[in-house]
């Protein structure tokens, strides 16, 4: 004979889990503004543009991501040097951010978990070891992909035959 207990059924489970980032980043939460300068920051480091980035699909995630593993004085002094340089050339911008970012710490291993983080997905604690996926989407949608030409196996396949064709020249388009 079964109980009123036994007949219930149990409590369905949320499927979206918190992140542990942002339970970090509430305490002190980074400006808007900051997010802008992330983003500038990140397109002149990686060479793709704000568009691409965003396109990833998840820029936010690692905007949390950064702000939260780095702390708010290394997170502050990696984006000071993109307000600093706002309105020069391309190339002289880019030169100049790199300059500045890696002289010197923190700022250079900041740039450096950065820059892994939107090619791979992963954040390294320790450099160049110690990595955690931020998610199984981030791994996706590393620019590591785009940047060789190839797409994230068992995730993104490219179709029935694609094997048999040859690799793209130019996996980013930009030979003439």
């Amino acid at each position: 004979m079964a109980t009123a207990s036994s007949s219930r059924k149990p409590a369905a489970r949320s499927k979206v889990r918190p992140q542990p980032q942002q339970a970090a980043v509430a305490a002190g939460a980074p400006a808007a503004a900051d997010e802008a300068l992330f983003y500038a920051l990140s397109a002149e480091l990686t060479g793709f543009s704000q568009v691409e980035l965003f396109a990833t699909g998840v820029a936010e995630t690692y905007f949390r991501t950064a702000a939260s593993r780095l702390g708010p004085r290394t997170f502050q002094a990696l984006l000071s040097v993109a307000a600093d340089f706002p309105g020069q050339g391309v190339a002289d911008r880019r030169a100049a951010i790199q300059r500045r970012l890696y002289r010197g710490e923190p700022t250079r291993a900041a740039t450096r978990r950065v820059l892994m983080l939107w090619f791979t997905g992963t954040w390294f604690d320790t450099l160049p070891f110690g990595g955690a996926p931020v998610s199984a989407q981030a791994y996706v949608e590393g620019l590591m992909w785009r940047a060789i030409g190839a797409h994230p196996m068992a995730a993104k396949p490219q179709g029935f035959g694609a094997w048999s064709l040859p690799p793209p020249a130019d996996p980013l388009g930009q030979e003439s």
